[in-house]
């Protein structure tokens, strides 16, 4: 994830032919394993948006528009982007896949990945990027605004 972020300028979004607030996301999910609980509190602060994780780390990015440049762009593709008359590409880009694939936790529940706050625009800019096991008991009981401290059984890691 911390890759990802660095390669790609605008948070994830669903598959749309535009980039608009209301296509972002606010967290991925594990295509593999249940889909976790929530406590309420959770639930309040990772939101409802949801993409698939694998659809969008490690098979198709290439084909959703805010991927459109598969690669870090040169200053030469920028020049002839704007020679053309072209929207010129970001200077980042998707360089993935970010996973060879994408398991359930080892409780067979789907892993998560908060994006809501991925940056100061983000759908909930006050969350952080948390890619999140529920743990054992299957219930996601850390907030998406959590500082460092993971909640109840929980096991993740925040991007910083």
């Amino acid at each position: 994830m911390t890759q990802f972020r660095e390669d790609i300028p605008v948070p994830p979004v669903y598959s749309s032919p535009i980039h608009t607030p209301e296509s972002r996301v606010d967290f991925l999910f594990g295509n593999m394993g249940d889909m976790p609980g929530f406590t309420r509190e959770a639930l309040e602060s990772w939101g409802n948006r949801s993409e698939d994780a694998y659809f969008l780390l490690v098979t198709n990015g290439r084909k959703q528009p805010w991927y459109e440049y598969g690669h870090k762009s040169t200053g030469d593709e920028r020049k002839a982007y704007q020679e053309a008359g072209k929207e010129v590409p970001p200077a980042g880009g998707w360089a993935g896949p970010y996973l060879p694939y994408v398991t359930d936790d080892p409780w067979g529940y789907a892993y998560l990945v908060s994006v809501s706050g991925f940056d100061e625009d983000g759908t909930r800019p006050d969350n952080h990027v948390w890619c999140l096991s529920a743990g054992p008991n299957g219930i996601v009981e850390t907030p998406a605004w959590a500082g460092t401290e993971l909640h109840g059984d929980d096991i993740g890691y925040r991007h910083e």
